[in-house]
């Protein structure tokens, strides 16, 4: 769904951190071995979801069609975000959901209640969403049912004051923490805000991304295909309301909603100018991120966490020094995201029979998860 961002104020910090090294090439894993059985219930599902056959853990593979995405970064803003809102609290006490109409309105007040209780769902008391970015953000939210593998999810969340309900509108089905992860609430594209989305303690020094990201787009870049699935394509399960040739101008074929975008493996990583990007770079070389949403303005953005156990937004400035959130395009972060935007490349022969397309893998399958026995 379109976002109007407004360009807030922000302070810009000038101090960045020193280039490292590049790290030895990833460790490979052949084709035949993604058929072979996997360690189970080594990895914590709350921080690292869904089976490692998913789109969103499965590296990308030696026979990817790599084709030049032509995306251009934006000559407003450096580096802007979007923000999904992450409930993981099973025990956390049932909160009612309200629906409210407020949806992308600039000026609605997303606290108002305008219709029936939409479920009760577990939240800690003290969590509220009330210093968003931007006037009318995305805020797709993931809630873990009390059951610890039902995900909820529905969007515009929002939650004034604490202890009080929460509001959203649009609900989408449930989907299953141990399972494929694809079903959620992103409008634009069905897809899920848990998954590809940049989590606490992931760009902070010495860390990797062992997933693939999220990315949202403007909606010129988009190219519309007519038939079979009209703008969109695996995994996404639908395009924007709005979708249509005039609105999904771009002209790269398969670059459609749900399209997994990746840097090429021959990426100078070692010459972007800050940390952070670094360890986006390798993440995007390695893994890739989906497109889920579309932008509304000119402007392209990866999804981080806001959850109760915190924000990536204030981790990544209390980190670094400068914020994630950065409006000078001169700063050194946001000439890093330039240059990895606009490089690059549509995965184009990613399908569901030949995820991140196929081959030899840039890095090994993670270990599977054992889902909870039932009662």
């Amino acid at each position: 769904m379109p976002r109007y961002a407004s360009l807030l104020s922000i302070s810009v910090f000038l101090l960045f951190c020193s280039c490292g090294s590049e790290p030895s090439p990833p460790q490979t894993v052949q084709q035949e071995d993604l058929d072979a059985p996997q360690e189970e219930g080594v990895r914590d599902p709350l921080r690292h979801p869904f089976h490692s056959r998913s789109p969103w853990n499965h590296p990308i593979g030696d026979a990817a069609d790599y084709v030049e995405a032509k995306l251009e970064a934006s000559t407003r803003f450096g580096v802007f975000v979007e923000e999904e809102i992450l409930i993981l609290r099973p025990q956390a006490p049932l909160t009612a959901i309200f629906e409210s109409h407020a949806d992308w309105k600039k000026g609605a007040d997303r606290s108002k209640i305008d219709g029936p209780e939409l479920i009760q769902a577990p939240m800690p008391k003290n969590f509220v969403t009330r210093d968003f970015i931007g006037d009318t953000p995305n805020h797709a939210a993931t809630i873990l049912m009390p059951d610890g593998r039902t995900l909820h999810h529905s969007q515009p969340f929002h939650r004034e004051q604490e202890g009080e309900p929460a509001t959203s509108h649009y609900v989408f089905p449930d989907s299953d923490l141990y399972g494929e992860g694809l079903s959620g609430a992103h409008g634009g594209s069905g897809l899920s805000a848990l998954g590809g989305c940049i989590r606490l303690g992931e760009l902070v020094p010495g860390t990797e991304i062992r997933h693939s990201l999220k990315l949202v787009i403007p909606n010129r870049y988009f190219h519309y295909r007519r038939d079979g699935s009209p703008g969109y394509r695996w995994p996404a399960t639908k395009a924007d309301g709005y979708a249509s040739p005039l609105s999904y101008r771009g002209r790269v074929k398969g670059l459609e909603m749900g399209a997994l975008l990746a840097l090429h493996p021959d990426f100078p990583i070692d010459e972007l100018q800050t940390e952070p990007a670094k360890i986006l770079a390798r993440a995007l070389r390695d893994y890739g991120a989906y497109t889920c949403d579309s932008t509304g303005w000119d402007a392209s953005y990866l999804a981080t966490e806001w959850s109760p156990e915190g924000r990536v937004l204030d981790e990544f400035e209390k980190t670094w020094g400068f914020p994630y959130v950065m409006k000078d395009l001169n700063h050194p972060w946001s000439q890093d995201h330039k240059r990895m935007l606009e490089s690059l490349y549509l995965i184009q022969n990613n399908s569901p029979e030949r995820t991140g397309g196929g081959g030899v893998l840039r890095r090994p399958l993670l270990p599977e998860l054992r889902p909870p026995e039932q009662p």
